[in-house]
């Protein structure tokens, strides 16, 4: 049998093309295959970092809210019995600075009732008891919030409130900066970072705490409140 060169030519060519990719063809699809995954891995630990950070910040926020709240409620719980001119008061609210930013520690102290931030199963949660609030270093050299308690009556002379156990209700908080208003001028609040008047409530008070960042190096998260004392004008009566 006898081919023309046509038909060679089209064997030919049908051998050629059942031979496969060449080289380059694979190379390059090699190429786009790597680039392809590095775009996807790129991708996938972007968006797991931002999960976790989202997840991080909803988690610390959570925690400073209940702190918050159980603050603002413990504040707006204060007690302050009514009693005769000139008669000796210890219902006060007392703040002790510790310092500016979120470095600060302030400590504050307030008489008050019922179980907000000490809980129920305290043992002065049934009657008038002062509490204290304010940070601490633990063993670990951490901070921790703390909260003591303790009833306002039948204490000795001697009584030093740093004996009694604390309460942590936070292991997040880096700092807490508290400040008082009194006066209002140009109708806006005029704010205090000293308190002097131990037996008597101010109409105001700021809480800021200072979370703890949710990397190194970040910047402390902020939260503030604005708390008013509905309490305040009968401890100034007195």
């Amino acid at each position: 049998m006898t081919f023309s060169r046509r038909h060679v030519a089209v064997l030919s060519g049908s051998r050629i093309g059942s031979e496969g990719f060449t080289l380059v063809e694979i190379l390059v699809a090699i190429t786009i295959m790597a680039m392809a995954t590095a775009i996807a891995s790129s991708t996938f630990f972007v968006i797991s970092r931002s999960y976790q950070h989202g997840t991080s910040l909803t988690e610390n926020l959570h925690y400073g809210d209940f702190l918050m709240d159980q603050l603002v409620l413990g504040l707006r719980s204060a007690y302050h019995p009514e009693t005769h001119p000139g008669a000796k008061s210890d219902y006060g609210f007392w703040l002790e600075s510790g310092g500016f930013g979120d470095t600060a520690s302030d400590r504050i102290s307030w008489v008050k009732t019922g179980r907000s931030l000490i809980g129920r199963q305290s043992g002065v949660s049934h009657v008038p008891h002062r509490v204290q609030f304010n940070l601490e270093t633990d063993r670990d050299g951490g901070k921790v919030a703390v909260v003591r308690a303790w009833r306002t009556a039948l204490e000795p002379d001697d009584f030093d409130p740093e004996r009694v156990e604390p309460i942590v209700v936070s292991r997040r908080i880096r700092g807490f900066e508290c400040r008082v208003a009194v006066d209002v001028v140009d109708e806006q609040l005029d704010w205090e970072d000293q308190w002097d008047h131990t037996n008597r409530i101010p109409p105001a008070i700021e809480l800021t705490l200072y979370l703890e960042p949710i990397e190194d190096g970040d910047d402390p998260i902020r939260m503030r409140r604005v708390v008013g004392m509905p309490i305040a004008p009968l401890s100034w009566q007195q």
